[in-house]
């Protein structure tokens, strides 16, 4: 956008009226009304945006008063969808008011670049302004001028703002004897596209009048052009006379739904709109469809539908059963989801802190006891459950989504950027429940290769807003470790890990603690990989952990729990690394990753029978996934579980859902009924992963597992393509597609597709996929149906991939 200079004197004078409170910035753009500046709040150490209404216009001193008068009201008003008034005034003649800064651009810029939206973010927006318009409606409030340029799309949760109420009021010609709103003397009140037939008239207007201009700037988000263009008063006329053409006929994938409420909003008559903003939200939903801002969208598998067994059934019932608000007596503001930062001018120097934000956040907040913060590899998860990353575009719709998912009543949204010699942070607090923003954090801190300490600042603004007492808190860099080097190595292990790249995430790590042989939490991320890697037992993960504990001290109490009950787990004491668990439980009955150990540590327990530790494990992992639907190590426990007693002959049984017993004294038919009843809950358990994490591999062969063990052939290899389309070039798809073809009895097949697919693999495919076991699995099975066929050649060759 074109930022003219403002008129000589200007700025000058607006600084004089304004004070020392506010350090006068540079223009940010200007248009028929006035021109707004950037400014800094300097005793609140915030950015701020100062409107200044062109002297021209504020002829009479009974503007002056009738300006003050609308500004006080506004400045009562405290509503999300409405940019806040801090305070207005008049010096030297010029008519002013300080208000939030909403990062971003105007829906006006939007509509310039873009032309049109696509429908449902159309529908977003427009519910969002419903709400601005019924809440002013409440405060005896009528904007006037509700249009494109009044209306601003906050960058990050791409929630829509209503902005400069009062002003058309304000500087209404009226009382200055001018008879019509467009044809006298006086100025326009309002702008003729956008006007109501009985604004354009001149007659009184109330909400519903600015819900007609709420329908044409709809309509224009849908259509690309208002209902009516050409001269003022041929629009104007035609407001008052001519029905639109409907929205349908010029855009045919406009929802029915959507393009009628826009067409009742447009009705000549205020009795025929909507008659409050509430009631033009419900007409479109009530709650749009969590739509991200970013374009690229891909379909996500609903949740299966009639369960077999409770396995799933918890999940789902979990799922769509989550609170529309926090439960009486939890406080909101104790519990938090951060997620991933914007990186505003896409710096690439600075890319890495899009996750290190959530990761440097949450392990300063969670320092506090009280406080709940979602962890960085949950965020991980909450995000790819929904097609996520961490560069996309985060509405305020899917965030709040995302902090339901998590069982967290607050979310923070915010952003980053180099300006100057400093970095500036910014985090916006949203109540979850409403979608309030309660609160906005910004830090200025100076450049530096280590930004930790700007977001220990934000970390503890962001406690303050939740009463945490300062003095339990420790900077980041004792947290962690005092060089930034070993810090951004294990980030990448933790990406790396989220990713199931152990090997390269055990590389990351052991770069981190060679870096700072006293980084704990470095270590204890590679005990645990390694742990995954080849096992509890190995003596790297040993002495990984051993030195985790060693320097855990400054963790805070939960990390240092959870290390110490690994530790436990690790050297085989599963009923000492219980009883931690169990403690962590009992503080926070909703820690996944606490249910998660617990489960394992009963899973792992030689000390107890099979059918005791199962049935244990069972329940915990259960629990685990009610709280995180798609906690992968839980599944595949599930799955082992579930597969264990499916089997013919098998010695354990599942007799319930969620119990295990030996098969001493059943019968034959009792064997097989059961065994049954557990391949049924595989296959179920296995769609629920499926469906909660769609772009994860080992869920889609979880599933063609569970398919082949019930005999459901056609349908394992369905879900073989369905595993294709979201990994294509992935080389165990030919190996595993063989697998299932043999397994169906169609040897010869699955023989001549395997060694067509062979001619094209090389053994640089597998390249990161060294330590996937299911890799390993896929590729023998093929050389065992080579073998199968005499065809050792081709057997040699699977085997030297």
């Amino acid at each position: 956008m074109t930022k003219p200079q403002s008129g000589p004197g200007l700025a000058e004078r607006l600084q004089a009226a304004l004070g020392s409170q506010y350090e006068l910035g540079p223009e940010l753009g200007r248009g028929g009304m006035g021109v707004v500046f950037l400014a800094r709040d300097v005793t609140l150490a915030r950015d701020v945006a100062v409107k200044a209404v062109h002297p021209e216009l504020a002829i009479h001193s009974t503007i002056a008063q009738r300006f003050l008068a609308e500004a006080r009201m506004i400045a009562r008003l405290r509503h999300p969808n409405i940019v806040t008034v801090y305070t207005a005034g008049e010096a030297d003649d010029i008519l002013y008011f300080v208000m939030d800064r909403v990062p971003g651009e105007s829906l006006r810029e939007r509509l310039n670049r873009e032309g049109k939206l696509p429908p449902e973010e159309a529908r977003r927006i427009t519910m969002d302004i419903a709400a601005a318009i019924d809440a002013a409606a409440g405060a005896g409030l009528v904007h006037r001028d509700v249009k494109p340029e009044n209306i601003l799309l906050e960058s990050g949760s791409g929630r829509a703002l209503l902005a400069d109420f009062g002003i058309a009021r304000a500087l209404a010609a009226e009382p200055l004897g001018v008879s019509s709103p467009v044809t006298g003397q006086g100025m326009v009140v309002g702008t003729p596209n956008y006007m109501s037939p009985e604004q354009a008239a001149g007659e009184d207007v109330d909400c519903r009048s600015d819900l007609y201009s709420l329908g044409v700037v709809a309509y224009e988000m849908v259509a690309g052009h208002p209902p009516f263009v050409g001269p003022s008063r041929v629009v104007v006329s035609k407001h008052i006379s001519e029905p639109p053409t409907t929205l349908t006929r010029i855009r045919p994938e406009c929802p029915a739904d959507l393009g009628a409420g826009i067409m009742r909003a447009l009705a000549k008559a205020p009795g025929e709109r909507f008659q409050s903003g509430s009631e033009f939200r419900a007409a479109l939903g009530g709650t749009p469809t969590p739509v991200p801002l970013f374009a690229r969208r891909r379909s996500r598998r609903a949740l299966v539908a009639g369960v077999v067994l409770a396995v799933v059934a918890i999940v789902a019932v979990a799922l769509a059963r989550r609170p529309a608000g926090p439960p009486d007596g939890v406080n909101p503001r104790l519990s938090m989801l951060v997620l991933p930062f914007d990186n505003v001018r896409d710096d690439q120097s600075i890319e890495w802190m899009r996750n290190g934000s959530v990761n440097m956040l949450a392990l300063n907040m969670s320092q506090w006891t009280d406080m709940t913060v979602v962890d960085h590899e949950r965020v991980h998860d909450l995000l790819a459950r929904h097609n996520l990353t961490a560069t996309d575009d985060i509405g305020l719709d899917m965030a709040r989504q995302l902090a339901r998912d998590a069982g967290v009543w607050t979310v923070v949204l915010g952003d980053y950027q180099q300006v100057g010699d400093s970095l500036r942070l910014t985090a916006r607090v949203f109540d979850v429940a409403t979608g309030t923003r309660m609160d906005v954090a910004e830090v200025s801190a100076p450049t530096s290769d280590d930004p930790r300490p700007g977001f220990d600042q934000l970390a503890l603004q962001l406690l303050d807003l939740s009463g945490a007492p300062g003095e339990e808190w420790t900077d980041l860099a004792s947290v962690t470790s005092p060089s930034i080097e070993a810090y951004r190595a294990y980030l990448s292990g933790l990406d790396r890990l989220n990713r199931w790249e152990l090997a390269a995430a055990q590389r990351n790590f052991e770069r981190a603690v060679e870096v700072d042989t006293t980084f704990g939490l470095a270590y204890y991320k590679l005990a645990l990989t390694r742990g995954w890697l080849v096992g509890t037992t190995d003596s790297t993960g040993q002495y990984a952990i051993d030195r985790a504990v060693l320097y855990s001290q400054q963790l805070p109490a939960h990390d240092r729990a959870v290390i110490s009950a690994y530790r436990f787990f690790i050297l085989g004491q599963n009923v000492a690394s219980r009883n931690i668990y169990q403690q962590l439980l009992a503080r926070n009955p909703q820690d996944a990753d606490a249910w998660y150990g617990l489960g394992d540590a009963w899973f792992h327990d030689d000390g107890n029978r099979v059918d005791q530790r199962w049935t244990e494990s069972l329940r915990a992992f259960r629990r685990t996934l009610t709280l995180a639907p798609d906690y992968t190590l839980a599944y595949d426990h599930i799955q082992f579980m579930l597969y264990q007693a499916s089997r013919p002959g098998t010695g354990i049984l599942l007799v319930t859902p969620d119990s295990f017993a030996f098969a001493d004294g059943v019968d034959s038919v009792g064997r097989v009924a059961t065994a049954a009843g557990a391949r049924l809950a595989g296959i179920e358990s296995a769609r629920a992963w499926s469906a909660a994490q769609p772009a994860t591999g080992r869920a889609h062969l979880a599933l063609v597992d569970a398919l082949l063990a019930n005999g459901q052939y056609p349908d394992a290899m369905a879900e073989v393509a369905r595993f294709r389309s979201v990994d294509p070039a992935n080389p165990e798809m030919p190996f595993l597609q063989a697998r299932v073809r043999f397994a169906s009895g169609d040897g010869p097949r699955a023989a001549a597709e395997l060694k067509s697919a062979l001619a094209t693999i090389t053994a640089g495919d597998f390249a990161g996929k060294e330590d996937a076991p299911t890799v390993m699995a896929d590729v023998m099975s093929g050389a065992n149906i080579f073998a199968y066929y005499g065809d050792l050649s081709s057997a040699a060759r699977v085997i030297e991939l």
